[in-house]
């Protein structure tokens, strides 16, 4: 009778597992479905009914995991990750996706213990990568960002994403909104909107933007700078979705040409597309002439890799171009955005502090030339991509889908940190106030403002703005400074900048002792010896700086530089007519230029070895007894080398005693002597960086052979010894021409695009008159 009783219960329980096995099978097969479509909001839905039925089922514990970590819910995907792992048959990408959730939450700790395990039981790579890429998300958090992120009042409770500036005055993004008073289809599309900037710079409330175009999902939108050209993708985002890659992203790269009413008019797929991979977020150049996008494409080096196209005739390039393994790596590289001289976008794998990160590089000659992170708060521990910015107005976007956000992808307006600064201007004669002096801050993409009456005037500088800003007022010589270096030099507060008047003005330069490079912003301190009067200026980016000095005063110079050997001198002043007194300065490195060993005759010379400054050189034996006034600055002797008397001054020990002695020699009226190394009785030689021939220090040219059929001209310049050659170098390669007492600075390029890259670039990094040319028979013509 028990064993009957045993029997009748099994079978009873067979016939209630039954149904619920049939039910687990068909929510399965339900949420795989989904999955597999990426409908990761029902698949989450029909994986939970499966786990209803039998909750330690390792597939539906993984998939539903995944799931939530693709709808950017990194809590809930991490609690069933925690119970998928446990299971020994979890498979090795489970144990990755569950690290990458952890580092997603800011657990960077653990998560770098599931990626060791990763690189110990599955790819000893991409975990070594990922836990390294741990340490440096940790180092970034800990660190003050240098950019500022503020969530958008354009925000909504959808998904709002893809800026982009239209002009100076709006914002373009996609948006998953619908219009007020709109019907709703039954189908959440995205589409453009577009929002004014307010006085603030806030954007105003957006509206749809009225294109023609009705063509399903569309976003990122791109116009070009003159507005007669649109870059759109259409997309398959959906709200709630992460808008990357993993999630399913499916893209195309569409142009069309914008007429005067601002409709999209022949639009059309690019040439590139294939149904056989994604083509999308794309961005115009500057130019207009190329694009930057994304693509997963054969021939790439990961998943998305960043590419560029040309423009060609009337339509594009057939084959686009990868920007290479820079910023393209094994995983994903998406939203590029192009500003004329950095390229920025989003990487999955390049070291940063979570899913997606922001990065920089700098492009030199259209390559990519380095790989910079973006920091914290335009960065976060979620997705952060779609950067734009423009530093002229210290503006940007970023789309996040960070914690605390009002959407599930949400706008946020990013600015560099600033200092608040009051220069203080001031006669360099005299100390007094000047009054009504114009800052010019046009540069910078700002206006000219007056001084108040006490020679003040205070501005917000922005860390990291490379940009000159220009004091002057009339019967003055203008001084201009680099915001850049306001800010690097740790100044707060104020900001002392001194006008010589021009009568009283006299312009030096101080110069790298080796490159014979100008020194930016070198300080420059002048004590009148009579008055007490204490002036300070700096030197420009070229090392220029002009300091007031009146006759038959002597004045005591201090001249120093990060990286460089303060120098001291005096200089006592005749009666003002030489106004070449100052000359070109050199700063010594921070450690002492060994000295140029020379013959082995002993010409009686001083005995020592150290510098001498080289006065004059003779075809027969001078007469020492002229230079006798010189004798309180150093010791005059004369060495006979190569059949003529060198006349020098020294020897001094150290460079800067040298250059202390040449610059109080030109007060005494040698205003072309020159340094050499000098070992005594062994016979001194010139330095290489100034041949003896010139001691004025003339500008060299740079030595070039790819002189190309098309070029960029900088400028033309009847001085070119102040032309900042390694600035111009860093943009491409550098040549130069004579024509007439014209010395025009050029950059080599071998094909017209390539000309107008460079170009691009050059206008970028201040040379903004730049234009092209083309060696037509040895005659340069404008393009």
């Amino acid at each position: 009778m028990r064993q009957l009783t045993t029997i009748l219960a099994f079978s009873f329980a067979l016939l209630l597992a039954a149904p619920l096995q049939a039910q687990f099978r068909s929510a399965m097969r339900q949420a795989n479905k989904e999955f597999e479509l990426h409908a990761y909001n029902s698949a989450v839905v029909s994986y939970q009914q499966a786990l209803d039925r039998r909750d330690d089922d390792l597939e539906a514990l993984s998939k539903i995991a995944k799931s939530f970590m693709m709808l950017n819910k990194m809590a809930q995907a991490n609690q069933f990750y925690t119970k998928a792992v446990k299971d020994r048959k979890v498979s090795d990408e489970t144990r990755l996706e569950h690290a990458h959730v952890l580092r997603a939450l800011g657990r960077y700790d653990e998560a770098k213990q599931w990626y060791l395990y990763y690189a110990q039981e599955a790819d000893p790579v991409i975990g070594n990568h990922f836990a390294k890429s741990c340490d440096f998300a940790k180092q970034q958090a800990a660190t003050e960002g240098v950019y500022m992120a503020t969530s958008s009042a354009a925000n909504s409770p959808t998904s709002d994403f893809g800026p982009s500036f239209v002009g100076r005055e709006q914002l373009i993004f996609s948006s998953f909104r619908t219009d007020k008073g709109g019907t709703f289809t039954g189908q959440a599309q995205n589409q453009p909107l577009v929002a004014a900037f307010g006085p603030s710079g806030v954007l105003q409330e957006p509206f749809k933007l009225q294109s023609g175009y009705d063509g399903g999902n569309v976003g990122p939108v791109s116009y070009s700078s003159d507005g007669s050209m649109v870059l759109f993708t259409r997309n398959n985002f959906t709200d709630g979705t992460r808008m990357i890659p993993e999630a399913g992203a499916q893209l195309t790269l569409w142009f069309a040409e914008v007429n005067p009413n601002g409709q999209w008019v022949n639009a059309r797929p690019l040439p590139f597309n294939s149904g056989d991979f994604s083509t999308g977020y794309g961005m115009f150049a500057p130019d207009g002439q190329s694009i930057y996008f994304a693509s997963d494409r054969e021939g790439g080096y990961g998943g998305f890799d960043i590419y560029r196209a040309q423009r060609s005739g009337n339509g594009w390039s057939l084959i686009p171009e990868n920007l290479g393994t820079i910023i393209n790596s094994v995983g994903n590289e998406i939203t590029p955005y192009f500003d004329g001289a950095n390229l920025y976008f989003s990487s999955d794998w390049h070291f940063g502090m979570g899913a997606y990160d922001v990065f920089r590089t700098e492009m030199q000659n259209g390559r990519p030339s380095n790989l910079l992170h973006m920091g914290k708060n335009i960065n976060s521990s979620r997705d952060d991509y779609g950067f734009v910015f423009d530093a002229t107005r210290n503006m940007g976007y970023v789309v996040s889908n960070r914690i605390g956000g009002r959407g599930n992808e949400d706008l946020y307006r990013i600015s560099q940190a600033s200092d608040d600064l009051v220069m203080v201007i001031r006669s360099a004669s005299d100390g007094s106030a000047v009054s009504g002096a114009i800052v010019d801050l046009t540069a910078c993409g700002d206006q000219a403002y007056y001084a108040d009456i006490n020679g003040r005037y205070s501005f917000r500088a922005v860390a990291g703005t490379n940009c000159e800003l220009t004091i002057s007022k009339e019967g003055y010589l203008p001084v201009s400074l680099n915001v850049a270096s306001l800010t690097s030099n740790g100044n707060s507060g104020e900001v002392p900048v001194m006008l010589s008047k021009i009568s009283e003005a006299f312009q030096g330069r101080i110069v790298d002792a080796q490159s014979r490079i100008g020194i930016n912003s070198a300080l420059v301190q002048t004590v009148n010896r009579g008055t007490g009067n204490v002036s300070e200026v700096r030197t420009d980016g070229n090392g220029n700086y002009s300091v007031a000095m009146q006759p038959y005063n002597t004045y005591d110079f201090s001249i120093s530089a990060p990286g460089y050997e303060t120098l001291n001198f005096p200089l006592a002043m005749a009666d003002g007519s030489d106004r070449n007194v100052l000359g070109v300065l050199s700063l010594l490195p921070g450690q002492n230029i060994p000295p140029v060993p020379g013959d082995d005759n002993d010409y009686g010379g001083p005995v020592g070895s150290g510098y001498s400054v080289q006065l004059a050189s003779l075809s027969k034996e001078p007469d020492m007894g002229k230079f006798a006034v010189l004798s309180d600055l150093g010791q005059v002797y004369s060495k006979p080398e190569n059949g003529v008397y060198k006349v020098r001054m020294g020897i001094f020990q150290t460079r800067a005693e040298a250059e202390a002695a040449k610059a109080a020699l030109a007060g005494r009226g040698y205003p072309k002597t020159f340094i050499v190394a000098d070992t005594g009785t062994t016979g001194g030689r010139p330095l290489p960086d100034q041949p003896e021939d010139n001691a004025a220090g003339t500008y060299q040219p740079p030595v070039s052979g790819a002189n190309g059929p098309y070029f960029v001209q900088l400028g033309a310049y009847s001085t070119p010894r102040y032309f900042d050659a390694a600035k111009a170098q860093r943009i491409g390669t550098l040549v130069q021409r004579q024509r007439g007492n014209l010395t025009l600075m050029l950059l080599s390029a071998r094909t017209p695009n390539e000309a107008q890259q460079l170009k691009n670039t050059a206008q970028a990094n201040g040379y903004d008159k730049a234009f092209i040319v083309q060696d037509v028979n040895g005659t340069l013509q404008k393009l």
